[in-house]
């Protein structure tokens, strides 16, 4: 509470000057307050509960506000992941945000030396040969209900060549019957043999699973900064996404976008990429990828380390 009342806490900044801390980042609630002898930096994932209220309850829309305005406060900056952010962020809070950072994340990939065999993924998860990729969790605005929604309108017109490997946690706390219902419509469509979920895996299965699909798909229709654009950019494997403004930010190189209400072109789409797919050349992106994977994110850390180190 010293920190918002009097701009400090003597015994964080003592002890973080003891162990020759300067900076303290990506706090989540607040910062170190105003009179603080060391810079903190908070980070605000996104704000979806501004598009998506229906998803929190009033009380975790008034706290999400609270914490804020209490980062704004009692941070030296604030950290968010991209523009689109920031945007949101300038109409909640009409304030000059001159503490602004903008900084979209780069992730790292395992060794391209670690990743699995599709032999190996094969024994492990029965994966067919050929399949598109969903790593999202399973929270109801990342839209899982369109890709079945896209499947049923594939067998319908007789194409059952297209499948969809999904994985992530199977719970939403804001819609605790979600994932029943969607099970439940699998079965009623009866497309489990093309819509097949994997659970919850290993972080090297989840990017060996990456690296042998034809493309990766993100149907969301809210995202801060998407992951799964950005590993897919690092890896240098094709996207299909919605045409959400921050997908269209990240702008990643191999993206094809389309109308997350729209399972219809959605389902052009991946007839598209799965008829004109490549392992070839596929194989030929991804070793460029790792290539300059190294120089990307030494560019991330240097450009952070400029943008924290401004007055």
């Amino acid at each position: 509470m010293s920190i918002i009342f009097f701009g400090k806490s003597n015994k964080y900044d003592n002890f973080l000057q003891k162990n020759n801390i300067s900076i303290l980042s990506h706090g989540l609630f607040f910062g170190l307050g105003s009179k603080s002898n060391i810079k903190s930096i908070s980070w605000i994932p996104d704000f979806q509960h501004v598009y998506y209220p229906k998803n929190f309850t009033l009380k975790n829309r008034i706290s999400k506000y609270i914490n804020t305005l209490i980062c704004s406060k009692t941070s030296s900056k604030v950290l968010l992941s991209s523009k689109d952010a920031e945007k949101d962020l300038k109409k909640i809070l009409p304030i000059k945000f001159k503490k602004t950072i903008v900084h979209p994340y780069v992730f790292d990939l395992p060794p391209q030396k670690k990743i699995l065999s599709y032999k190996n993924l094969y024994n492990k998860y029965k994966v067919p040969k050929n399949y598109f990729f969903i790593p999202n969790q399973f929270w109801k605005h990342k839209n899982h209900n369109l890709i079945i929604e896209t499947l049923k309108y594939l067998k319908d017109k007789k194409n059952k060549h297209i499948n969809i490997v999904l994985t992530g946690f199977p719970f939403d706390h804001r819609h605790k019957n979600h994932f029943y219902e969607l099970n439940k419509k699998i079965k009623k469509y009866n497309i489990s043999n093309n819509y097949i979920y994997l659970g919850v895996i290993p972080y090297l299965h989840v990017m060996s699973l990456m690296y042998h699909s034809i493309a990766i798909i993100n149907p969301s229709k809210f995202e801060g900064c998407s992951s799964s654009v950005e590993q897919a950019k690092s890896m240098g494997k094709k996207i299909v996404l919605s045409n959400i403004n921050i997908h269209k930010e990240q702008n990643p190189s191999k993206g094809y976008y389309f109308n997350p209400n729209n399972y219809k072109e959605l389902a052009k789409k991946l007839i598209k990429i799965n008829t004109k797919h490549n392992k070839k050349n596929d194989l030929k992106s991804i070793t460029y990828a790792y290539k300059i994977l190294n120089k990307r994110l030494e560019k991330y850390a240097f450009d952070f380390q400029t943008n924290v180190l401004k007055n």
